[in-house]
């Protein structure tokens, strides 16, 4: 069993081979991690070969270990890596007693994104519905795509990105609705909240169990283009070229739907108590 390494999980063979070639008690098994360069005679300067040095500038550190380092690592490929279309995509249909959310990125050659959402007692979220428009402002769209929607009367409030706020003002004059807060920090925030909701509700059951869904359910017709930026098309960079600043964050680009859905987890789920400064988890029965 041999191969790059891509992220240290279950679901990977790979993985499961290493780890069981590790264990102690494994006698039959023995697994080894063996960076490229150790092969000198595909590369003879080692780990200062030409070849070697050349991907290294050219790739990012999590990528360079995995190609040719042997290292198991998580940045590898896709940003929301527990999507699962069988998992995450339902037929969903607006439930009269549970509220209604928007979530909201705002763009005009990158799409302005809205998403239609509900969450039920148990903080399981439902997003029923996706609006991806490009090329048109925001008073437009407010005006002629999200106060004719049907369900617009039925809107609580909406968690909007607060670098934009002369966006989120026309959509609250216009949708006569409150705009929430919180929505902002550091994005590595956000993805773990909307990470978090990959999983399955009740873990302990059995795969196939009726009752064993995602904490996170999408409509599979309503949300095509969500459910491909968080199925294949929000990916971690792979080239040093594509890295904006210091540090290694997901590509900013076909992120739009997992942004706006990020807004709304950090809005929702993160809500800091009043002069304590700390996070506290709220019910969505009780806060709303």
């Amino acid at each position: 069993m041999t191969g790059v390494p891509e992220i240290a999980t279950d679901v990977s063979l790979l993985y499961w081979g290493y780890q069981r070639g590790q264990a102690v008690d494994r006698k039959p098994w023995a697994s080894w991690k063996k960076p490229s360069w150790t092969n000198t005679i595909v590369f003879p300067g080692g780990r200062q070969d030409v070849e070697i040095l050349e991907a290294e500038e050219d790739l990012t550190e999590d990528e360079f270990q995995r190609q040719y380092g042997g290292e198991f690592v998580e940045k590898v490929g896709r940003v929301m890596q527990e999507w699962d279309d069988d998992l995450h995509l339902r037929d969903l249909r607006y439930n009269p007693d549970l509220p209604l959310y928007g979530a909201v990125d705002y763009g005009y050659t990158n799409p302005f994104v809205w998403l239609w959402i509900q969450v039920d007692e148990f903080d399981n979220v439902y997003v029923l519905e996706e609006h991806y428009i490009t090329l048109t402002d925001t008073d437009d769209i407010a005006k002629h795509t999200l106060k004719d929607h049907p369900l617009v009367d039925k809107l609580v409030a909406f968690y909007p990105d607060p670098a934009e706020p002369d966006d989120t003002n026309i959509l609250v004059k216009n949708l006569k609705v409150q705009a929430r807060t919180n929505t902002g920090g550091e994005l590595k925030t956000r993805l773990a909240l909307t990470r978090s909701k990959l999983k399955r509700r009740y873990p302990h059951l059995d795969d196939d169990h009726p009752d064993n869904q995602a904490k996170l359910q999408v409509d599979r017709w309503r949300c095509p283009h969500l459910a491909w930026e968080m199925r294949e098309g929000y990916r971690w960079p792979e080239h040093r070229s594509d890295i904006k600043g210091d540090s290694e964050v997901p590509m900013d680009k076909d992120n739009h739907g997992p942004e706006a859905l990020g807004r709304f987890m950090k809005g929702y789920f993160d809500i800091k108590e009043e002069g304590k400064g700390v996070t506290k988890q709220h019910k969505a029965k009780f806060r709303r």
